[in-house]
């Protein structure tokens, strides 16, 4: 006989393993969907935890995908890890107006602008609010915490790197929006020397302009940029791993990179089986 699924049966689908919460800050005019789960034995240390921005979108990818690149048993692999999205809610995977404030650095002169230039509190809210919470659920290990991070995000992973942030050992950034506010970010370049950081930085290849009346992207230079802030953090003693997708736009690239990321990471965190 034939099962009937009744209207009444319908549920919103959940991923396996995963919990949620909505967290609320004084650091922001805004709370954030929180979505983690933890992959493997728990090491003596605590896990190591990997944050991703726009969660909404990104967390599912990776928290299944960690499955298979983090912990794998035919693989031997053996990379236990927390991973957290960092969202907005469930009516829809960017919120392109609270990204864009948390996610750029200040303004230049630091003008009032309501838009943009929040990425300073939106630290504080990790470090403050977010961070402290996932240690109340399990024990994790904040030396060997990393942050992914694509277009605005990658902007704010890029900008986090070079504040006073100890945060994120780790970064893997996607196709950065270094261009922003006339290359904003660049003005925070220092002598400071950043050794015992590993960051990945990549983009696509279609993002790169092939005719001069592409002015669009042409200012933007995604690809020297990208090649600018390697050098520099090379000089500064960081270890940089660059890559350019071929066949990838801006918003292909950011799942390779994601999915690339975790392999990335994984050989650091590998633990013996």
């Amino acid at each position: 006989m034939r099962t009937i699924a009744m209207a009444s049966d319908i549920q919103l689908a959940q991923l396996l393993h995963t919990k949620e919460t909505i967290l609320y800050t004084s650091e922001t005019p805004h709370p954030y969907r929180i979505q983690w789960m933890t992959i493997g034995d728990m090491p003596k240390e605590g896990y190591p935890v990997l944050y991703l921005l726009d969660g909404d979108m990104t967390f599912p990818v990776a928290s299944v995908a960690a499955h298979t690149f983090m912990v794998n048993k035919v693989a031997k692999k053996n990379a236990p890890v927390m991973i957290v999205g960092i969202g907005y809610g469930r009516e829809e995977l960017l919120d392109l107006k609270k990204r864009a404030l948390d996610y750029t650095p200040p303004t230049r002169d630091n003008r009032a602008d309501i838009d943009y230039g929040g990425a300073d509190k939106f630290t504080l809210f990790i470090s403050n609010d977010l961070l402290p919470f996932l240690a109340k659920q399990t024990k994790i290990n904040i030396k060997e915490q990393a942050i992914f991070g694509h277009s605005f995000g990658g902007l704010f992973a890029s900008y986090n790197l070079l504040g006073k942030s100890n945060l994120f050992k780790y970064a893997v950034i996607s196709s950065p929006s270094l261009w922003w506010d006339d290359k904003r970010v660049f003005d925070f370049f220092s002598s400071q020397m950043l050794s015992d950081r590993h960051i990945r930085l990549s983009l696509g290849e279609l993002e790169i302009p092939k005719e001069t009346a592409d002015t669009r992207r042409q200012q933007r230079d995604m690809w020297g940029n990208l090649e600018k802030f390697a050098h520099y953090l090379g000089n500064q003693g960081v270890t940089v791993q660059l890559e350019r997708y071929e066949g990838e736009n801006h918003g292909t690239v950011m799942y390779r990179a994601l999915l690339d990321g975790m392999k990335f990471l994984q050989p650091y965190w590998q633990k013996e089986q």
